[in-house]
């Protein structure tokens, strides 16, 4: 009976220890440790991520200037990913969906070409129009542990964001 205890533990030594990125490059063990004991629990169990890159990062939307982001009943979640493929910004506003571009330069960020769907929701829609202004505003930016900050022209800020796990987005 010990051995087969002794099995497993090996096995599940092994299992965690062949974790690998999605480019197929080897994920060591504390890097899984640092992804799982992130910032804590959020909505459903789900936890934030932390350390983030800018990119490829779903980020949500939780203030707007100095409020907090409250989505409603049957509302979707207002978000960004920065895809820097095609230097591509899509998200939603919480309605509709957007789309558009983005540059990175010198610690600066530029939005460019915004657009969305043209679906009206019964609530939400005045969260989507302070957001979009919010992306048009942006100039610069600031990854602090799992929240993702855009600041306007004079440096205040303009939106917040906290990064979020694949499993967590609905």
């Amino acid at each position: 009976m010990r051995v087969r205890v002794l099995s497993v533990q090996a096995a599940l030594i092994v299992m965690v220890g062949t974790a690998a990125h999605a480019d197929g490059t080897a994920l060591p063990p504390a890097h899984l440790a640092e992804r799982s004991s992130a910032a804590g629990p959020g909505k459903n169990g789900c936890a934030r991520v932390d350390p983030v890159e800018l990119e490829n990062t779903h980020w949500k939307l939780t203030r707007l200037g100095g409020r907090a982001v409250v989505v409603g009943e049957g509302q979707g979640e207002p978000h960004l990913v920065l895809r820097p493929e095609r230097q591509e910004a899509t998200g939603s506003g919480g309605c509709n969906r957007l789309f558009g571009g983005y540059r990175l330069e010198s610690g600066r960020i530029r939005f460019s070409g915004i657009a969305t769907t043209r679906m009206s929701c019964p609530a939400g829609m005045e969260i989507e129009g302070e957001f979009l202004r919010a992306l048009a505003e942006a100039e610069t930016w600031k990854i602090s542990g799992p929240e993702l900050d855009l600041f306007d022209g004079n440096g205040e800020p303009v939106a917040r964001f906290a990064a979020r796990l694949p499993e967590c987005v609905r």
